[in-house]
């Protein structure tokens, strides 16, 4: 019996661990899923546009707009070829229902000093407080950082979530140039060029630096 028990906490601990790791091969695996979660704009900083926000609700409305980019202009801000995927499903209701209770004032910045304030555990701690409206799977959401109008420059961290457990299965920041007319066109850019940029550079070295970890 103690043979037997033993033999069963060591069969739960392979399968733990083979699970964890298996978390990561889920993101570089074509034939899974993944379910894009939208923009997160929990610790996000606008710098230099304070003029371009007349009111709460104008830049609520950009968030918006920012987020109904991939529903919107599906051919152009493709989810599933960013990470080559054979399907992506969009449910941006997941991040629009946290960013709506921002409180929108703590947003605006006015300072470079603020462009490169957000680590690794803060993302995990933006996550851990998400509700995912019981979704399962894999999801990935970009946690925008900064929006710099004076650099001009845009941080975001692309987030690789276990939906299930609320768990990051690992995030990267990424710095890209914005670019078009407009404020919403201007910083739609930037999000456009980081989804190449995963698409064409970022996605492979991932695939090194975390697979069958």
């Amino acid at each position: 019996m103690k043979k037997l028990k033993f033999l069963a906490v060591v069969a739960f601990l392979i399968v733990s661990t083979a699970s964890f790791s298996q978390r990561a091969n889920d993101v570089f695996n074509t034939a899974l899923p993944i379910t894009w979660l939208g923009l997160d704009f929990s610790q996000a900083r606008f710098i230099g546009d304070h003029y371009k926000f007349t009111s709460v609700h104008d830049a609520r409305n950009l968030i918006d707009a920012w987020n109904e980019l991939m529903i919107k202009e599906p051919a152009k801000f493709d989810i599933a070829k960013m990470l080559g995927k054979k399907q992506a499903i969009l449910r941006v209701d997941v991040t629009q229902t946290h960013n709506n209770a921002l409180d929108m004032a703590l947003l605006l910045a006015d300072s470079t000093g603020q462009h490169n304030h957000l680590k690794k555990d803060d993302i995990e701690t933006i996550v851990k407080f998400y509700d995912f409206k019981g979704l399962k799977g894999l999801g990935v959401m970009f946690n925008v950082e900064t929006f710099n109008r004076k650099i001009p420059m845009a941080l975001v961290w692309v987030t690789f979530v276990n939906m299930e457990t609320g768990e990051v299965i690992f995030t990267e920041q990424m710095e890209q140039a914005p670019g078009g007319f407009g404020i919403r066109n201007y910083w739609a850019g930037a999000i456009y060029e980081t989804m190449v940029r995963v698409r064409k550079k970022e996605l492979e070295k991932w695939q090194l630096a975390y697979m069958n970890k």
